[in-house]
């Protein structure tokens, strides 16, 4: 009796629709409901990031001074990086041999600064460290107002840019500011035709 009982209520559940539906229609709307939270949340993100890319305004200039060829207050050779930058440098050199003839491509690493060069005068970087200083002596860490002083820059122009950029046809060089100080120097020259 107790078998038939259980098979008779089973049935029943399974017939009602309204039940089966409102307990499916509270499924969907769990289901939706973290759907839902889930796109507010990637939303919210990318409105965030795209707040924060509005937030990051670029003054940018043309390099008149020819600074962006050889922009370092070092040289681009291993040894000399080497020794300003001391323990912990990780080097890797490698012979290429393309269209341009062979030649050394050299990259430097220190924590997250990374320094890499050609023999012939190409270069990139991404500099982190205060170690290394750059044309009119810029430095990670260095204040924005400092900054603008020695790149005689208009302060006005630059006041509210996170970004002060040196262009020319074949290289680029960011100055990177975080609360108005100096964090990250980006940047890279390609050898013209």
């Amino acid at each position: 009796m107790l078998r038939y009982t259980l098979i008779l209520t089973m049935l029943v559940l399974s017939c009602n629709p309204k039940k089966s539906s409102k307990s499916q229609e509270e499924t969907n709307k769990a289901d939706s409901s973290l759907i839902v939270g889930e796109e507010i949340k990637e939303n919210s993100n990318a409105i965030n990031s795209g707040t924060e890319e509005q937030d990051i305004a670029e003054y940018s200039v043309d390099d008149e001074k020819g600074l962006l060829y050889n922009p370092y207050d070092f040289s681009l050779e291993l040894e000399p990086i080497k020794t300003l930058l001391g323990v912990g440098v990780e080097v890797n050199e490698e012979y290429v041999d393309d269209e341009q003839g062979p030649y050394l491509y050299t990259t430097i690493t220190y924590k997250d600064t990374e320094i890499s060069f050609y023999d012939f005068g190409g270069h990139e970087v991404k500099i982190t460290t205060p170690k290394l200083t750059v044309c009119e002596g810029i430095k990670i860490g260095m204040k924005k107002a400092d900054f603008v002083k020695s790149m005689k820059i208009d302060p006005k122009k630059m006041e509210a840019a996170s970004i002060f950029s040196l262009v020319d046809t074949y290289g680029y060089m960011g100055f990177h500011f975080r609360s108005d100080t100096l964090y990250l120097i980006s940047g890279y020259y390609k050898e013209g035709d």
